[in-house]
């Protein structure tokens, strides 16, 4: 993605999850509610405008916290 800015959050399937703004086109996730192996949709939001990034599909493979950088 690109025009990430501090405060962004990474959303899985529309929930926010512990995110760690790296740069205006990298923002670190980290993912452990996943409920089962599958796929997955992740959006980037930046803090105050509620405008959200074109959607990116993952896929988990295992149940295990999974750190992604976007």
């Amino acid at each position: 993605g690109s025009g990430f800015v501090p405060g962004a959050t990474a959303h899985i399937n529309g929930t926010p999850v512990r995110s760690t703004y790296l740069s205006p086109t990298k923002i670190g996730a980290y993912l452990t509610h996943l409920p089962t192996p599958g796929r997955f949709e992740v959006t980037v939001r930046n803090p105050g405008t509620g405008a959200k990034s074109n959607p990116v599909f993952g896929e988990c493979t295992k149940n295990a916290p999974t750190p992604v950088y976007l």
